[in-house]
């Protein structure tokens, strides 16, 4: 299990927070998604074999680019 965290400067209510952690929670390699829209940090669980670069454009796709950390 890996754990990464991304700065989404962008994250302004519960809305986005809802779809970060809807889309995000829809790929295969995903466990588990927290997004806080107070610290603007939304947090990854993945399995060992993720690849963070499809969770980097998928943050990119969804209009939620982030910055990891």
């Amino acid at each position: 299990m890996t754990q990464q965290q991304y700065l989404v400067e962008n994250i302004s209510c519960g809305h986005c927070t809802n779809t970060i952690e809807t889309e995000l929670n829809e790929m295969n390699e995903v466990q588990s998604v927290n997004a806080d829209k107070d610290s603007k940090l939304v947090t990854v669980t993945l399995a060992d074999n993720a690849n963070l670069d499809a969770v980097d454009a998928l943050l990119e796709e969804i209009g939620f680019p982030g910055v990891r950390q």
